[in-house]
């Protein structure tokens, strides 16, 4: 069963014969189209876990720009930015310690905690593995070369990158 085609074309295929309705009724008694139209229902119905504020962070590195990189960890909900500049890739892991503790100082004023979170391989290391084991966080890592699964880091780098970009050339 691989369905049909749309109902213009179901019209125009029948030389304008039959009404809309009539073209409509037979989509509507169509097993394969109820089928689609039933896991669609399906999905919009279920109860998908909406993040809250603070919930899930996202980090990543930027750069090399102008000899430094960059560092941005980012709210999943309201994309709330923490960034840090950096002077070498061994910075990464204490400074992304330091904006993690500061996103936990923001996020305890509304009485929840930090759970979730990604990043690329530059933070598997056993000092932020053993940070995220002692303060409860779930460390999501993203597989090599798959920079799409920390989608949210990643547009976030973009924008602020070529932001830097052009304030260092309209800068010279």
């Amino acid at each position: 069963n691989n369905g049909h085609c749309s109902i213009n074309q179901l019209k125009t295929l029948t030389n304008n014969n039959y009404d809309i309705s009539e073209l409509q009724d037979v989509i509507n008694k169509c097993e394969v189209c109820q089928s689609i139209l039933n896991k669609t229902q399906i999905k919009k119905n279920k109860d998908i876990k909406e993040f809250v504020l603070g919930e899930y962070l996202h980090a990543d590195l930027i750069g090399r720009i102008n000899g430094a990189y960059g560092l941005l960890v980012s709210d999943r909900k309201s994309s709330f930015v923490v960034s840090r500049v950096l002077k070498s890739k061994s910075e990464a892991t204490d400074q992304l310690i330091q904006c993690i503790l500061t996103f936990e100082k923001l996020v305890s004023l509304t009485n929840k905690s930090l759970c979730f979170i990604r990043t690329d391989n530059e933070f598997k290391t056993i000092k932020f593995s053993n940070f995220c084991n002692t303060k409860g966080l779930i460390h999501e890592i993203t597989e090599r070369h798959s920079s799409y699964q920390n989608g949210n880091a990643e547009n976030t780098n973009k924008q602020i990158e070529r932001k830097m970009r052009k304030l260092l050339l309209d800068s010279n």
